[in-house]
């Protein structure tokens, strides 16, 4: 399993925590993390986040979350940590800082997922969302591979999370193919030979990839979808078959999702299963940093 210094954990009034106390010490103990911070925002700032905190039981909820905590990470290092500021901007400043490995973000409802998504693309480090049914360790894990510079990343972090489970994790690499053909004027060909042929090519392509990359190509299996969605078709298929799915996240800004959308945002805006947004450790930290204008 990955080494992990510090984890993060994002905690709102309107998401149960249980599932996220069940990752963070399954993973805090598997990855030997020194320390877990929970960030409990306390007030919304932005008009996305109207229900987040913000009621006359915060000093309530405050106590619950430290009394699940200490019943639930059996004595892994934890801190609980108040802010007053709104979500994004309080989970950008923590992770400013560069101490952290990854960002645990529970979610249940509109708001929660629109925070999920955005730190998605602006994390510096991976993103674990959690939906309210999210079972860890998990028995099977996809990997979504589009075969860009994030696919290798996207193998080892699969291969890490599979470790969490005693046995060992089922693995299978996911890959989804739009092969709509959308003229025939210039055809020479027949249209299901040409599909066949790109099949095969991807189906070659993907054992190749994982023979070069993965740690044991022997654990994987691997699987083309058709699909011109392949956000919509990746979170339908870890609903049906997983309990986690890996995507590697690109980091694009608002404009361009709206303009050309984003796989990841769709996966993080639909997805029933728990889902790992994989990114180069720190990568944007100095874009981050400026942002938000960090002073550390």
């Amino acid at each position: 399993m990955k080494r992990f210094k510090k984890i993060l954990a994002v905690l709102s009034d309107e998401v149960p925590t249980d599932a996220a106390f069940g990752w963070l010490a399954c993973l805090a103990e598997h990855a030997e993390a020194e320390g877990v911070d929970l960030l409990a925002c306390t007030r919304a700032v932005l008009a996305e986040y109207p229900s987040v905190g913000g009621g006359a039981d915060e000093g309530d909820r405050l106590a619950e979350i430290g009394r699940a905590a200490a019943g639930a990470m059996g004595g892994h290092p934890t801190e609980l940590i108040e802010s007053a500021d709104d979500p994004l901007r309080a989970t950008l400043k923590r992770l400013a800082s560069g101490e952290y490995d990854l960002v645990v973000v529970p979610v249940d409802g509109p708001s929660t997922r629109g925070l999920a998504e955005r730190l998605a693309r602006k994390s510096p480090v991976g993103v674990l969302v959690l939906p309210e049914v999210s079972p860890a360790p998990p028995k099977r894990v996809l990997a979504a591979l589009d075969f860009s510079d994030l696919s290798e990343l996207t193998l080892d972090w699969a291969e890490a999370f599979g470790t969490l489970h005693g046995g060992g994790a089922e693995l299978e690499a996911i890959h989804v193919l739009d092969l709509t053909l959308r003229t025939r004027a210039t055809m020479v060909r027949d249209a299901r030979k040409i599909r066949a042929d790109l099949r095969e090519a991807a189906d070659w392509q993907m054992r190749a990839f994982l023979d070069d990359h993965a740690r044991d190509a022997s654990k994987w299996s691997h699987r083309l979808v058709e699909g011109q969605l392949p956000g919509s078709e990746l979170a339908g298929l870890a609903e049906r078959e997983a309990d986690l799915l890996v995507i590697g996240c690109h980091g694009r800004n608002a404009l361009s999702i709206a303009l050309l959308g984003s796989n990841t945002a769709e996966v993080v805006r639909h997805a029933t299963r728990p889902v790992l947004v994989v990114r180069r450790k720190n990568q944007n930290l100095s874009f981050l940093r400026d942002l938000i204008g960090w002073e550390g």
